[in-house]
């Protein structure tokens, strides 16, 4: 029951901040962050939805990186000098500048083909 009234009470924080976010981003939720197009128990609702796999799905691929990297002593230096010659503080980190990292995000599209977020049936 606890779980249950944190993820409620997140959803809530984050779906009501984006809604109230100005911003030209098209995300998922642009549509039902527009004032009137849903109510706010059915924007909280719908971002219970998405929150949870979201969450899940980011797990799943830290998860298997990290294996595959303890796996691959060669590929986590040559990643980890990337990183530590593409920065010279984590205040640099950005999403934007850690997107420009190619040899990060090969590890990362590799990981996602051999190791992929979503392999049953129940995702189909």
């Amino acid at each position: 029951m606890k779980n249950r009234e944190f993820n409620f009470r997140q959803a809530k924080e984050k779906s009501l901040k984006r809604r109230a976010m100005i911003t030209d981003r098209l995300d998922f939720m642009v549509r039902m962050a527009e004032p009137g197009a849903v109510s706010e128990m059915e924007l909280i609702l719908n971002s219970i939805s998405l929150i949870g796999p979201g969450s899940e799905t980011a797990a799943t691929v830290l998860s298997g990186t990290t294996y595959y990297l303890l796996k691959n002593p060669r590929v986590l230096q040559k990643l980890v000098e990337e990183v530590r010659t593409s920065f010279s503080s984590a205040e640099d980190i950005t999403f934007t500048t850690a997107s420009r990292l190619k040899y990060m995000l090969a590890v990362l599209d590799e990981v996602l083909r051999m190791y992929p977020v979503c392999s049953s049936l129940a995702c189909l």
